[in-house]
């Protein structure tokens, strides 16, 4: 959608004990520094084991819906960095029991 590579993270959060798992994909990329990944390989693992959860979770299709329908886009340059974040909608006990 966004016509480049981006990295994508998974972030906790928990809000009046309701627990959630949030896809959020950042504005960094191969092609700039600082990256975060030692290698094209290593992100490229990074990516894979993400896809897995998404496919074991049965979220594909709400990624991919939730990526198609939003205004926002990951940017550098801001202070924070703007990130994309895309709601999992996650059973509670299965966020609670995730760990990076």
């Amino acid at each position: 959608k966004w016509g480049k590579e981006f990295d994508v993270e998974f972030t906790q959060t928990d809000y009046l004990g309701k627990a959630s798992l949030y896809l959020n994909v950042f504005p960094w990329s191969p092609d700039r520094t600082p990256y975060r990944h030692e290698s094209q390989e290593v992100y490229l693992e990074h990516l894979q084991a993400v896809a897995e959860l998404l496919i074991r979770w049965g979220r594909v299709a709400s990624v991919k819906r939730q990526i198609q329908e939003t205004d926002k886009s990951p940017r550098r340059g801001t202070i924070p960095i703007k990130t994309v974040p895309l709601r999992l909608d996650l059973p509670n006990e299965l966020v609670r029991s995730f760990r990076k």
